[in-house]
């Protein structure tokens, strides 16, 4: 004779055990359905522009005779491997212009001879001198980069300070 048990489990008839299991399989199918769609449809918002402040909020853009003495540089111009960000007015007799490399971004500065004081200035023109540095943000950066752009920016000073007076404000 054939247990009853045995007879439940060997018949094409479900016992109940395997119809909790089946829903429950199906639910999980389901579900993880649901979560590939959310995810492959779902598409996050672009992240914002970084915006370059100063100590004293959104610095001024550069006039129009700061940028003949910088050759026409804009925003968005290459100096080095790096991206120019923003040309600020002068503070203080000195242009900072924000560079963006990567993560990170630096200025470089340029003012008349003789507004670096008695520190001598890692480049220098005729009339001007170029520093560099106000290294913000995290990641890897090369401290190269900071010189070779600098000294672009200087070449493009070379090619017009003899035609383009001192800008006000320098």
């Amino acid at each position: 004779m054939i247990h009853p048990d045995t007879k439940a489990q060997n018949s094409s008839v479900p016992t109940i055990s395997r119809l909790r299991f089946r829903v429950a399989l199906v639910f999980v199918f389901l579900g993880m359905a649901v979560l590939v769609y959310h995810r492959i449809t779902h598409i996050p918002p672009p992240a914002p522009k970084p915006v370059i402040f100063g100590l004293q909020g959104p610095e001024t853009p550069a006039a129009p005779d700061v940028l003949r003495l910088l050759d026409d540089l804009r925003p968005g111009d290459k100096l080095g491997d790096g991206t120019v960000l923003a040309i600020d007015a002068p503070v203080e007799r000195i242009v900072w212009v924000d560079v963006q490399l990567g993560s990170r971004v630096f200025g470089i500065g340029v003012g008349a001879t003789g507004t670096g004081g008695d520190k001598p200035m890692p480049i220098t023109t005729e009339k001007y001198e170029v520093r560099h540095g106000m290294l913000r943000g995290e990641g890897e950066f090369n401290p190269q980069a900071m010189q070779q752009a600098a000294e672009q920016l200087a070449a493009r000073i070379r090619r017009r300070e003899q035609t383009v007076p001192l800008p006000s404000g320098m």
